[in-house]
């Protein structure tokens, strides 16, 4: 009993050492304590603590691995095995430990917390919420619980229930940086920068040395073309943490999008050799390579987008249907699926390759968006185009499926495999010849559409211009204008022609949002186009019409128009105005060659 006593003592009076910190010493006694004593599981508990909060990872792994060897239910071992494993970033092996704590301790809330925080970094979304909601019952106001759970929610495409999880994290504490710098996640994800921008900044003002606030408002700076403000934050955020993967992929898209390439390279290859599967990183490089016109190259890395950590269309994830993915192999009775993804504009982009493809597979299905399908069903020659959103039911009827932005690999590996053709969608003759005799009947100046709004919520800010901008173009004598723009946009054209006197002409029974057969007839009958980019551009480009695209300077998501000069390979009509430096350099630009253009026409 002595014995016990004494080692009970000394245990206690080493303790005492390593807080007073006395650390190195402390550890060292005990090691030679728990060599001689190895029964004493305490002692090596002790142990596994001090090496945890020094932060030696392996040593402290082996002591915990002692401890649950002699003591199966000691969960307070299982728990710390757990944090190890989560700061290797093992998430699966630190979840097997923290089952083992719930085995013994059913409840217990912060390992049921750090469960579902582990799943959300393993993309099971829905176990991580099964997990993050049962801890929140246990304890409602866990912060940090809490903004596990706003992440999961914005990665489950659940951005207004992420909000009020972040709004209530931030009420039970205010001082709790990373709630601000989720918040501004979510702002920026629906397209408010300014507000994503603000709570950035709060972020920063409680800790200023943040690194994932740094880098979020480096991109901030990046998307309103302040690369010398993006670059500040980038550099400051890597000094801070030269291991954040993100800030390397961010300083070689900034370089990219600036057009210094071999800069450019260099911080990809960086990124690429500390993460070499980094799936932003590659679907990154994607872009870069399509601005080199490496196709080829380009298109399997564009393969990542499919793995980003969001759902690509309702409940289909990239694990729900890998298997099933069309790799180019001859298909022999057996029925593929075509699957579109993002809006109508890209479908538009894509199905420039529909006919490519059912030239080699009869048995293909195009899932089409509704407004589309008979102007597809005129343009191809196409067995079946269904307008149904799949579900993950719905594919058990095909044998393969492929999403159409991955057909670029198959017929576009290279810069001679685009045809040379004026369109590929054709419009409805009928309609044509109505709306031609209304345009004939206003005057006989030249008739040119003009689009100026993005509806893209996360980009749409960028793409878009205000039309009193636009005023120098619409001053163009011997034109009148026509409104191509879809939206309710009454307003600011009644109150543009009261303060200009300039009449732009809307034709308000066509509904220029969902009826694109009339809006295709009424693209037809112009004479020449003026938008930024949305998905009347890309309509109007796909039946041939002349088509000038103001397109944003900084974003090469835009693959199609970043092409660094005034053409693009993917639709010959196209005239390509990229911003300058601010809208109304460009704007001036397409004056001047609109007013070249009324001379020659």
């Amino acid at each position: 009993m002595n014995e016990k006593n004494n080692n009970k003592k000394y245990l206690n009076s080493l303790l005492i050492k390593y807080k007073k910190g006395n650390k190195k010493e402390a550890i060292s006694e005990l090691e030679y304590y728990t060599t001689i004593n190895p029964k004493d599981t305490l002692a090596t508990y002790n142990l596994g603590v001090m090496y945890q909060e020094t932060n030696q990872i392996t040593k402290s792994i082996e002591q915990y691995l002692k401890v649950i060897k002699k003591d199966k239910k000691n969960w307070k071992a299982y728990l710390n095995l757990g944090l190890q494993y989560f700061k290797k970033k093992d998430y699966q092996k630190s979840n097997e430990y923290y089952f083992n704590v719930l085995k013994v301790n059913k409840d217990y809330q912060p390992a049921l917390r750090d469960l579902g925080t582990n799943y959300l970094l393993l993309n099971n979304y829905k176990k991580a919420d099964e997990y993050l909601n049962r801890s929140i019952r246990l304890n409602p106001v866990d912060y940090i619980c809490l903004n596990s759970l706003g992440v999961v929610k914005m990665r489950l495409d659940k951005s207004e229930d992420a909000k009020d999880i972040f709004e209530r994290a931030i009420s039970v504490n205010k001082d709790y940086y990373t709630s601000y710098n989720n918040l501004g996640l979510y702002y920026d994800r629906i397209g408010e920068k300014e507000k994503a921008f603000k709570e950035y900044k709060k972020c920063l003002k409680i800790e200023p040395n943040y690194p994932n606030a740094l880098n979020n408002i480096g991109l901030i700076y990046y998307y309103y073309e302040n690369n010398e403000k993006a670059f500040d934050c980038f550099f400051k955020a890597l000094k801070i943490d030269p291991d954040m993967i993100d800030i390397y992929f961010n300083l070689a898209h900034t370089y990219f999008t600036l057009r210094k390439f071999e800069e450019a390279e260099k911080w990809f290859k960086k990124g690429f050799k500390m993460d070499p599967h980094n799936i932003t990183g590659h679907y990154n490089y994607s872009f870069y390579l399509l601005a080199l016109q490496q196709y080829k190259k380009a298109w399997i890395e564009y393969e990542y987008r499919l793995k980003k950590p969001l759902v690509i269309l309702n409940d289909l994830s990239y694990e729900n249907i890998k298997e099933k993915l069309w790799s180019g192999e001859k298909l022999t009775n057996q029925k593929l699926l075509v699957l579109r993804e993002q809006g109508a504009g890209d479908e538009i982009l894509y199905s420039s390759m529909y006919q490519d493809l059912a030239n080699i597979n009869k048995n293909v299905v195009f899932e089409t968006d509704p407004r589309l399908i008979s102007l597809f069903k005129r343009s191809f020659k196409i067995n079946f185009i269904k307008d149904k959103f799949y579900s993950k039911n719905d594919l058990d009827k095909f044998d393969k499926i492929i999403f159409a932005g991955s057909l670029g690999k198959f017929f576009r590996k290279n810069i001679n495999e685009f045809p040379k053709r004026k369109n590929y969608l054709i419009s409805n003759k009928e309609i044509v010849k109505k709306i031609n005799t209304r345009l004939n009947k206003l005057n006989n100046n030249k008739k040119i559409g003009i689009s100026w709004f993005s509806k893209n919520k996360r980009i749409g800010g960028g793409k878009s211009i205000n039309l009193n901008e636009m005023k120098p173009i619409l001053e163009t004598k011997g034109a009148t204008f026509i409104n191509m723009q879809y939206d309710d946009h009454i307003k600011e054209i009644n109150d543009f022609k009261n303060t200009t006197g300039i009449e732009i002409i809307d034709f308000k029974d066509i509904d220029k949002f969902n009826d694109f057969e009339s809006l295709a007839g009424l693209i037809e009958s112009l004479d020449l186009f003026i938008t930024v980019s949305n998905t009347t551009a890309h309509l109007a480009a796909a039946l041939g019409k002349e088509t000038w695209v103001m397109a944003p300077k900084n974003d090469s998501l835009l693959f199609y128009w970043n092409t660094g000069s005034d053409k693009t390979p993917w639709y010959s009509k196209v005239k390509i105005f990229p911003k300058i430096n601010k809208w109304d350099e460009t704007i001036e630009l397409v004056k001047s060659n609109l007013s070249n253009w009324m001379k020659k026409n």
